[in-house]
């Protein structure tokens, strides 16, 4: 999830949260006023910061610092990306742990057309806590905050998945910044970014919904939880598992190269976007190649609305949308160029077909 830590610059929000996707947000102060003995080293590890975006944020040319002195520790600036020659709406996303469809919202972009030079804005890595309630696991505390079981024992230096009633956890969350438009209110955002209005006034600290054009709202961004889990009847040496929220894989246990995942989307959504989204997500493979006649290929494909494949001497990837039960679902397809594919292709979208709600 987080392996773009390195490509963003990070600011440090702490948040004493005792409630997320589902819980209540509390801030605390985002300054620290320096006591005898500290040094810009130890208030960095403190705040989960590098020495360096402290620096940065208190514009100090030395890690020289004084007892009373206080210290900015977080940067009240709406993250932003510079677009570069190359760059897509959709590799920007990826780098950022965004969708295409959340940074164009969150950008008020009509198409996908960008240029160098132009500035978005763009989710941002902040350093939170967590206390441990009756109940919790590592499991449900990383799902809650979309993170890894792993990552969140890294985080923090936890050995095994032992944790106790009332522990205090590091965790991280990705949060990004709303420019208020005229008309907006805190309901219709919260709305747009699946918040509660509470949790936008308590994120920002607001003690009234009274908000203005142009005012700058920490939001977070939450999934819709999905309605409907998705089954698929699956055959002997193959397993259909859920990768995480709204993503599923079917793969061959012979070869795990052999593999589709699963996408719902839902039931609005712009099959043009959807298009040109396939189509930059397949570039990077080879020629990409839209597929309209589909009369006599297997019948999984009979009924895609969206169809295209791409290919080079390895490997063959394609993404198929379909409608099922009323909803879209994008299947990417990654088959091998090997012999097995003669055995393994057809199986896969034989059970693609029983695939339900």
């Amino acid at each position: 999830m987080f392996n773009s830590k390195k490509k963003m610059t990070l600011a440090a929000l702490t948040l004493g949260v005792t409630t997320m996707l589902g819980f209540a947000y509390t801030t605390d102060a985002s300054t620290y006023e320096v006591k005898t003995g500290d040094t810009l080293y130890k208030i960095a590890q403190e705040n989960q910061l590098t020495m360096d975006q402290l620096k940065q944020l208190n514009h100090l040319r030395s890690t020289l610092i004084f007892p009373g002195q206080t210290i900015q520790l977080t940067n009240r600036e709406a993250p932003t990306y510079e677009v570069k020659k190359g760059d897509t709406l959709y590799s920007i996303a990826r780098t950022h742990q965004m969708t295409v469809t959340n940074l164009m919202q969150l950008n008020a972009l009509k198409s996908t057309i960008i240029y160098p030079g132009q500035k978005l804005n763009v989710n941002a890595l902040y350093s939170s806590t967590y206390q441990v309630k009756k109940g919790d696991t590592l499991y449900s505390i990383s799902k809650n905050f979309q993170m890894s079981v792993a990552e969140l024992k890294e985080l923090n230096g936890l050995t095994n998945n032992t944790i106790f009633l009332g522990q205090s956890l590091k965790v991280q969350i990705l949060v990004t910044h709303y420019e208020v438009e005229k008309g907006d209110t805190l309901y219709s955002i919260s709305k747009k970014f699946n918040m509660e209005v509470a949790q936008v006034k308590e994120l920002n600290q607001l003690t009234s919904e009274t908000i203005y054009p142009s005012q700058k709202l920490i939001v977070h961004f939450t999934e819709k939880p999905e309605s409907n889990e998705i089954k698929i009847v699956t055959e002997k040496g193959y397993r259909f598992v859920k990768e995480e929220p709204g993503k599923y894989q079917l793969f061959s246990e012979r070869d795990g190269h052999f593999y589709v995942r699963i996408e719902p989307l839902g039931h609005h959504k712009n099959l043009i976007e959807l298009k040109k989204q396939a189509e930059v997500y397949l570039k990077s493979l080879g020629n990409v190649k839209e597929v309209k006649e589909v009369k006599n290929l297997h019948d999984f494909y009979q009924g895609a609305k969206v169809y295209f494949t791409s290919s080079n001497s390895t490997v063959r990837q394609s993404i198929v949308i379909k409608e099922i039960n009323g909803q879209l679902v994008r299947f990417t397809i990654h088959l091998p160029d090997k012999e097995e594919a003669e055995e393994i292709t057809p199986a896969l979208l034989k059970q693609l077909q029983t695939l339900n709600f």
